[in-house]
């Protein structure tokens, strides 16, 4: 294991490394308030899925462990509330006022009005998780496979 990366002695391609280092910092950063955090985000997840398949990057067993609960934690809670948060789509009883009743409408609005508000955001955010998870897990399977070649490689160089 050697170079900046600590994944391992393979040269990787800059931008493989940084795209999956930077998918990786994203999971912190999205916000679904935030549609192009989000959208950052879910196509950081396809990329990085695609270059664990390519073979461009590996992790180790505690770094591939520590981002699973991460996931983990974000797919398990948001299949808990996805149901509350349809609630939000509701106009809350906020008064028989005409002033309540218009917020209370943009509230529901501002939840899931249109395709790209909150709840389509936190959906959205929510499919890229299992995503990451796949990348982490080939990532891994990555990383094994690199192992066990520097093992092949240096017991021929110890026989010769």
């Amino acid at each position: 294991m050697s170079g900046d990366t600590g994944f391992s002695d393979e040269p990787v391609g800059a931008s493989g490394g940084d795209v999956a280092s930077g998918a990786l910092r994203g999971m912190g950063m999205v916000s679904p308030f935030d549609t192009q955090s989000v959208d950052q985000f879910h196509h950081g997840a396809e990329t990085f899925k695609q270059l664990a398949v390519d073979g461009q990057f590996a992790v180790n067993e505690e770094a591939m462990r520590a981002y699973t609960r991460v996931c983990d934690k974000y797919i398990d809670g948001w299949d808990e509330l996805r149901s509350e948060a349809r609630w939000l789509a509701q106009p809350a009883p906020m008064g028989s006022s005409e002033f309540a009743k218009q917020i209370a409408e943009y509230n529901a609005k501002v939840a899931a009005g249109d395709e790209r508000l909150l709840i389509p955001n936190l959906e959205l955010t929510y499919e890229g998780f299992p995503k990451m998870k796949d990348g982490l897990a080939i990532a891994r399977r990555n990383y094994d496979e690199t192992e066990a070649a520097a093992e092949q490689a240096l017991t021929g160089f110890e026989r010769e």
